[in-house]
């Protein structure tokens, strides 16, 4: 006995595995295929997040805390107020700014660091300065560069050579003047300078980007009672996990796509293991009436789909290694320039992931074959000969599958509607409904041949329409998986051509104006020259302007954009207004009352007339909203 099966049942079982190849492998295909995609998309997520937090464990050193400000940075003579003041705690200044790298297309941030104030946050970089050159030189020299050794890697750099970088449109040239021994991937998008030429480069004349702590409890209270209603203490860790989850949409999208094929992949397995069934229900017939006990039966159909779900697991898992190394790129790119930069280029599996994957393939191809297998072994011996009584008992279980099916529709619909829970429901609600449609499906093909046979056509074709009714078991299967397989190509084909619609039509009426004028680093938060601001309205071919102002502020921990706008009639018309206050939102704007974008509205909860706390000098201060209209430019709002 082996698992409780005879052995000469088990070998039966397995020869009939191996004389059926073609059908062992697509089931192997399911599972693998399944496995695959969602260790894929596993790998690549948890890699693009421990990109991000490696880096920013690198940058933050051993903070604790962080003084951030409104507008995102911080005056130079808080700093020094600060540093003045006894009973100070330790304290950093830093400077962060992107640049572009001559002839790179990636991003890297640049890192001004006062050395002096290292000493208790980052040594690495102190150490490597005073070990291979002097700090005068660090300390005078406005070009000083120092890289990491994966990133001197990265740009073919060594002690000496120039790297010309550009900021809002300016360039820079910097030298190389140290690089230390830090070969990790978080640290090869890192340039450091001194604070004072990182300052030049930034253009921030006397002011920082933030400032490190490394505080106790008694030292949050000092500084508290310290800070200016325009500047915020935050805990780094807690930015940190801020910052990550603002990529959560998107990974919850890619696991839900990946499970999804997941789902496909369970249907192949379940149709390889009824048809395995069918072709043997002569043999399992004669078996039990030989004195096989039906458990014996089960316990072999569930043994035969282990060994498959084993096999096709371990394919998978190396497959899904592989496919993650090419994903993690593209995931890690669309990171970056939608959330927050990262450096993930190669995943390193972890040993959650593949746990994960191995329990998520032996679990789905039971389930999958749990039920052809409960089938087989509770049908009695002389029904179980009976071809035409399997297909009786099938039809009969159609109307109850049918209305179980529809009862899963309207479940799968108040779970995606009305229940809350946001995305995540509306995923729960989206499977619960694949599965109520996957139980109406047989019940189409009656149906179907039944509209067949008025359709005038003879011979061959009229026998294969009269087959419809005859193998239901096995078409019906086989139909479901492919409708779930059709629906999932038509569901995405037509969200992304919809998606890709509605945005054309948001862009021409918003962007209605006939020409925008820009400072060239506005990606790096140029501002237009006031010459340019004061001049170009008064143009005698301009009939309308709009002035813009953007800022970048922390609202419920993460990053949003606060537009400060003077906007010209034809401007306002580009704006639709989902929800307003009254009929006349724009008089309530002049007044000093906000509109904001549809995606903030729904993640704070928010609706017209309502009140939002802003960050500015003086403290939060309470705005009005006076409407709520539609945007597509960010999903944080």
């Amino acid at each position: 006995m082996t698992l409780g099966i005879p052995r000469l049942l088990l070998r039966a079982g397995l020869n009939y595995q191996l004389r059926h190849r073609w059908q062992m492998l697509l089931a192997l295909v399911g599972i693998t295929m399944g496995v695959a995609v969602v260790l894929a998309v596993d790998l690549a997520n948890a890699a693009a997040k421990a990109s991000f937090a490696q880096s920013s464990a690198q940058l933050r050193g051993a903070a604790t805390h962080r003084l951030i400000g409104h507008r995102g940075d911080i005056a130079e003579s808080l700093y020094a107020d600060l540093m003045t003041t006894p009973g100070h705690p330790p304290m950093a200044p830093v400077i962060t700014a992107r640049v572009r790298v001559e002839n790179r297309s990636e991003r890297f941030q640049l890192i001004g660091l006062d050395l002096f104030a290292e000493g208790q946050f980052r040594q690495q970089l102190p150490q490597a300065i005073r070990g291979e050159t002097s700090v005068t030189e660090w300390l005078t020299r406005p070009d000083a560069l120092a890289l990491s050794q994966s990133a001197a890697d990265l740009l073919s750099a060594g002690p000496g050579q120039q790297i010309n970088v550009e900021h809002q449109g300016v360039k820079h040239s910097l030298q190389v003047l140290t690089i230390s021994n830090d070969t990790t991937k978080a640290s090869q998008y890192l340039l450091f300078t001194d604070i004072a030429s990182a300052q030049v480069i930034a253009a921030m004349k006397n002011r920082i980007s933030h400032i490190d702590l490394i505080l106790d409890t008694a030292g949050i209270e000092w500084m508290q009672s310290h800070l200016p209603p325009s500047v915020k203490l935050v805990d780094v860790e807690e930015q940190t996990h801020g910052i990550v989850g603002l990529s959560a949409a998107f990974e919850l999208n890619l696991m839900a796509m990946s499970l999804l094929a997941m789902l496909v992949g369970m249907f192949l397995i379940y149709n390889a293991m009824s048809f395995s069934i069918v072709q043997r229900r002569n043999l399992f017939g004669r078996l039990r009436s030989l004195g096989v006990q039906r458990q014996e039966i089960y316990t072999l159909i569930l043994a035969e789909s282990l060994m498959l779900g084993l096999v096709g697991t371990l394919i998978g898992c190396l497959l899904g290694i592989w496919l993650g190394q090419g994903l993690t790129r593209l995931v890690a790119s669309t990171i970056s320039e939608l959330y927050y930069q990262v450096s993930a280029d190669a995943v390193h599996p972890g040993i959650d992931s593949l746990i994960k994957a191995v329990l998520l393939g032996i679990a789905g191809t039971l389930a999958a074959a749990w039920l052809p297998a409960r089938q087989a072994a509770h049908t009695p011996p002389l029904t179980t000969l009976s071809r035409n009584a399997l297909e009786k008992a099938v039809q009969r279980q159609i109307p109850r599958l049918a209305f179980t099916g529809c009862l899963l529709l309207l479940v799968g619909l108040m779970v995606a509607f009305v229940f809350p829970g946001g995305v995540v429901m509306g995923f729960a609600g989206l499977f619960i409904l694949i599965f109520g449609a996957v139980l109406i499906t047989p019940l189409t093909l009656p149906l179907t041949h039944r509209l067949m046979t008025y359709l005038p056509i003879k011979g061959i074709w009229r026998m294969a329409t009269r087959d419809i009714d005859r193998h239901i078991s096995r078409l019906g299967t086989a139909t479901a998986a492919l409708m779930v397989a059709l629906a999932a190509s038509v569901g995405v084909a037509v969200m992304v051509d919809s998606m890709r619609h509605s945005v054309s039509d948001w862009l021409q009426d918003l962007l209605n104006a006939d020409l925008y004028i820009t400072a060239q680093g506005y990606d790096d938060g140029a501002y237009l020259p006031d010459e340019v601001v004061k001049q170009v309205p008064f143009l005698a071919s301009v009939s309308h302007y709009s002035l813009y102002h953007h800022q970048n502020l922390n609202i419920a921990k993460q990053k949003t954009r606060l537009i400060a706008a003077s906007l010209s009639k034809p401007s306002r018309q580009g704006f639709s207004l989902v929800v307003t206050a009254d009929t006349d939102p724009w008089k309530r704007y002049d007044e000093g009352q906000i509109i904001i974008s549809e995606p903030l509205a729904n993640r704070l909860g928010l609706t017209a007339g309502d009140e939002l706390l802003l960050p500015t000098p003086q403290g939060e201060l309470a705005f009005t909203i006076a409407a709520i209209f539609r945007d597509y430019a960010s999903e944080h709002g």
